[in-house]
């Protein structure tokens, strides 16, 4: 860690040993993380017309990959009939595009999207972020907030 100007070798030193040390309670259980995230989706679909799954899980970020594999594993083990094991040409997908966690929440950003049938304006898309705060010593499963929709044609990768 460096010293940020202005700060002495012994605040840095102090610094480094309260992170250190910090309580097991407060470091991220990764495994807590992909459970969060999991009840969280599935709590969207169950609650949303156009999130409704099942869904196929993917990214394409290769750091993301390995949230991607706990996610599905814990959404598998809770209701494995809201997951697609591959995409399907009608099917809702969900892209993951951003995984973030902090002692007080967990911040995904992702997108839903769907091709509806085989006319010309024939796709969904939603870009959403789910902000799942950490209170009473647990995570608290959110619906997607939507921060952007659109519509139009189906991608080629996908009709």
């Amino acid at each position: 860690m460096p010293i940020l100007a202005g700060q002495s070798f012994v605040a840095s030193a102090v610094l480094i040993a309260a992170l250190a040390t910090r309580a097991p309670a407060q470091r991220v259980d990764s495994a807590a993380v992909a459970v969060a995230i999991a009840k969280s989706i599935v709590l969207d679909m169950n609650t949303r017309g156009d999130h409704r799954g099942p869904v196929f899980i993917t990214t394409s970020a290769d750091s993301l990959a390995p949230w991607r594999v706990r996610i599905v594993d814990a959404i598998r083990q809770a209701d494995p009939k809201q997951l697609l094991t591959k995409p399907i040409r009608f099917g809702l997908q969900l892209e993951l595009r951003g995984v973030r966690v902090t002692d007080e929440a967990i911040q995904v950003q992702a997108e839903y999207s769907k091709c509806v049938s085989a006319s010309t304006w024939n796709y969904w898309g939603h870009d959403v972020q789910f902000v799942i705060p950490h209170a009473g010593g647990e995570w608290q499963p959110q619906s997607a907030l939507i921060r952007r929709m659109g519509d139009g044609r189906c991608p080629p990768d996908r009709s």
